[in-house]
């Protein structure tokens, strides 16, 4: 089996080219002595994920030594490495992850990879697959914008995430066509491990609330609620109404369940709508705005600065600022 991978002459700046990688040479690290150029399509900061064909995720396991600017993609994405230190910069935070240690950052969500020759696991993934399955949509949310999974801080978690981040690799390294309902199913299996930890605050590990499977289900329910209406105007009492619950008990229980409250999880889900909405030029930042749920431009740009650290123009600005030079190289 080959896996195509993309090389980059940084130096002569010629065509990016497909170039076969057997599995043995990606799993043993055989790779040729080239530079990886793992970000193939870079519209600004805004990475599209070129997946092997008709699948939806993708995975790097390499020492390329290469310098991944800025960027972000509507994938969620899962950085593991192997033998040395892997440097993940995001807004506002830099973590130096060590052997063991794993990042998951959501969907888009600005980050950046300095060069580094260590052996890592990158894994991209399309959640939109199974966004549907109530815990996955939570837990996205839950975890926004990153969650760091170390043998120090979560114990009872990482052992069981790198195992099944491990397989994930054995198993497209393998066939990735024939392993793709595999490696999915090896995803899911995460998703309850990672219900057991989220960050309420900083990078700390939590431990989800144990209350009734009913009481959940229906915590659970209202956040797929959410995410499905996130764009519309959702009052707490609309929501409340729809979980069964008064209002100060649902706000009260949806915290103690997410971590969060009512009001900055709907924030987070119609800001990472208004991000796929501001890579399209024609659609103003105020029409952005509005089709995000926000009542006006100045509550909008509030937001979004709070939790992407730069203003809805900036975000667009630089995306079509670094497009050009993109092209241009």
């Amino acid at each position: 089996m080959k896996v195509a991978f993309l090389f980059y002459n940084k130096e002569q700046k010629t065509a990016i080219q497909m170039l076969p990688v057997s599995a043995r040479e990606l799993y043993f690290h055989e790779v040729p002595p080239r530079r990886l150029y793992m970000i193939e399509t870079l519209n600004g900061r805004h990475e599209t994920v070129n997946y092997v064909p008709s699948m939806h995720l993708k995975l790097y396991y390499n020492r390329a030594f290469e310098h991944y600017p800025q960027h972000w993609h509507v994938e969620a994405e899962i950085i593991a490495p192997v033998d040395g230190e892997y440097t993940i910069l995001l807004p506002e935070n830099k973590y130096v992850l060590r052997p063991g240690d794993i990042i998951f950052i959501c969907p888009g969500v600005l980050h950046e990879l300095p060069e580094s020759n260590s052996l890592r696991i990158i894994f991209q993934i399309d959640v939109s697959l199974v966004g549907a399955i109530r815990q996955v949509d939570a837990i996205m949310s839950m975890m926004m914008p990153y969650l760091l999974i170390t043998k120090e801080s979560m114990p009872l978690v990482q052992p069981g995430i790198l195992h099944n981040l491990n397989e994930i690799k054995d198993l497209y390294c393998e066939n990735v066509t024939a392993n793709e309902s595999s490696i999915y199913a090896r995803f899911l299996d995460m998703i309850p491990l990672l219900l057991k930890c989220y960050p309420a605050s900083g990078m700390q590990e939590k431990k989800v609330h144990h209350s009734s499977p009913k009481f959940d289900d229906t915590i659970l329910k209202t956040c797929s609620y959410i995410s499905q209406h996130c764009s519309e105007d959702l009052p707490l009492d609309k929501v409340a109404d729809f979980a069964g619950f008064s209002k100060y008990h649902f706000e009260r229980m949806f915290r103690r369940f997410t971590g969060q409250s009512y009001y900055q999880y709907l924030t987070l889900k119609r800001i990472t709508f208004a991000k796929e909405l501001l890579a399209n030029p024609s659609i103003t930042i105020t029409d952005v705005a509005f089709r995000s749920g926000f009542s006006n431009g100045t509550t909008f740009t509030r937001a979004f600065r709070k939790i992407t650290n730069s203003t809805p123009s900036e975000f667009r600005l630089l995306n079509e600022f670094l497009a050009k030079n993109t092209e241009n190289e």
